[in-house]
């Protein structure tokens, strides 16, 4: 199975594209930049350029699945991480649907269920 990995070299993408490819799947690494493709080569995946600010879904054609593992990150503001974390999730469940692709796997955070009383990176998601 072809899947799909937004996020891919970020933390939690760059442990799955392996673990993806030694259970025999066929892990694609979204990235936002070639210069990455080395390490999504290096992992097991085939690279695709991708970016939730523009144009990703080209990335994601022939994909059976799509793992989400992006994120704005705690260093950006509030509009940036609606713009990633929301917007761009939102996107990618979309052009799943519009490409035939009928499972999605979410990564999410612990903590996400109240954020206003975790740290001030946790707050957007409120």
């Amino acid at each position: 199975m072809q899947v799909a990995v937004i996020g891919a070299n970020g933390g939690i993408g760059r442990e799955l594209l392996p673990r993806l490819e030694d259970a025999g799947h066929e892990p694609i690494g979204v990235v936002r930049d070639e210069s990455q493709f080395d390490e999504i080569r290096d992992r097991g995946g085939e690279p695709r350029l991708g970016d939730l600010e523009g144009e990703f879904e080209s990335a994601i054609e022939g994909a059976d699945a799509l793992v989400f593992t992006a994120g704005a990150g705690g260093d950006t503001d509030w509009g940036k991480t609606l713009l990633i974390d929301l917007w761009g999730a939102k996107r990618t469940i979309d052009a799943c649907v519009e490409h035939g692709i009928d499972r999605y796997v979410m990564i999410s955070s612990q903590g996400t269920d109240d954020p206003m009383t975790g740290p001030d990176a946790m707050r957007p998601y409120w």
